[in-house]
């Protein structure tokens, strides 16, 4: 997983991104090595162009971190709870005001 991050630093940089965001799908188990799949509650990878890397996701989900190197923004079940999970995340990687791609 740290040499495919580490790959993906430069190209983050060159694309002008100051980090990715993605779903649940092939790309984000490639960088990570973790399945998730797609459901009414969101997952999101976060990766910054310094190497950090975060998953924004439920907290019965968050488990499945426990032998990586993401940092993890759980949430709760309340939908209400969830946008604080992001602000939280965003703030730890310090990109409230960053350029981010997102795969489609």
């Amino acid at each position: 997983m740290t040499k495919r991050l580490t790959s993906l630093r430069p190209l983050l940089r060159q694309a002008g991104l100051d980090a990715l965001a993605l779903n649940p799908g092939p790309t984000l188990t490639y960088l990570t090595g973790l399945h998730f799949h797609l459901m009414e509650r969101p997952i999101v990878g976060l990766f910054t162009a310094q190497g950090q890397a975060a998953l924004v996701l439920p907290r019965l989900e968050q488990e499945k971190l426990t032998d990586t190197n993401l940092l993890a923004f759980p949430y709760e079940e309340d939908p209400a709870t969830w946008g604080d999970a992001f602000r939280r995340a965003l703030d730890a990687l310090d990109l409230t005001a960053a350029r981010i791609g997102v795969e489609p």
